[in-house]
C-alpha cells in the first residue's frame, strides 16, 4: 500500500511558521500530535490531539504545461498537434482510472504497487505512472500516434516516468 503523507500542513516545508498535524500510532489506537508557533521567534508548541487526521486525496493531475515545455525543449520532438494528441490521450486515460487510482492511494482499494515521490510541499506528491496506466498510454500511442512522432513519444514517456520526471502524475492530498 503506497504511503499516506505522514506531516500534514497547509504550507510548504520551507515555510517556518505553519500549523503541522502528524499521525501517530499509540497501544490505544491513533492520535494527533499538534505542532505550531505564531512568530520564527517563538519555540515550537505541541499538544496531543485525540483524533485522528483524515487524510483524502483531493485530486489527481498530469502536469500538462510541464509536458510541454519538455517535449519542445528536446529536440527533435513531435508536432505540436501529436503533443496535443498526447496530452488529450492522457486526460481521458486519467479520467477513466481517476476513481481506481484514488482508491489505491487512499489504501481502501490496493491492487497494485504505486511509487510516490515528494515534492516541497506536504500534500503534494508525485505518482509514477502505474503499470496498467502506462500499459494503457503506450497502447493508445501505438493506435492513435502517427510516424514518426510515434516513436518519439513512447521514448518520452519512458525517460520521464520517473523522479522528477514529468510524466508523473501530480497528487494534491487535503486533511481534516
Amino acid at each position: 500500500m503506497p504511503s499516506l503523507p505522514t506531516l500534514l500542513s497547509r504550507r510548504p516545508y520551507t515555510e517556518p511558521v505553519k500549523e503541522v498535524f502528524i499521525p501517530v500510532k499509540t497501544p490505544d489506537g491513533e492520535v494527533t500530535l499538534r505542532c505550531w508557533r505564531d512568530s520564527i521567534y517563538e519555540p515550537l508548541r505541541r499538544e496531543i490531539l485525540e483524533k485522528k487526521v483524515r487524510v483524502w486525496v483531493k485530486d489527481i493531475q498530469i502536469q500538462e504545461e510541464e509536458i510541454q515545455k519538455q517535449f519542445l525543449s528536446e529536440g527533435p520532438h513531435p508536432s505540436k498537434r501529436t503533443i496535443k494528441d498526447f496530452l488529450l490521450i492522457l486526460k481521458n486515460i486519467l479520467q477513466e482510472e481517476y476513481r481506481f487510482l484514488r482508491n489505491n492511494l487512499e489504501g481502501s482499494n490496493p491492487r497494485e504497487e504505486m511509487v510516490l515521490y515528494e515534492s516541497d510541499h506536504p500534500l503534494i506528491l508525485f505518482l509514477e505512472l502505474p503499470q496498467t496506466f502506462t500499459d494503457r498510454v503506450f497502447y493508445n500511442v501505438e493506435t492513435l500516434i502517427p510516424d514518426p512522432d510515434r516513436d518519439l513519444v513512447k521514448d518520452f514517456i519512458k525517460r520521464h516516468n520517473e523522479r522528477d520526471g514529468v510524466m508523473l502524475l501530480k497528487v494534491i492530498w487535503d486533511f481534516e
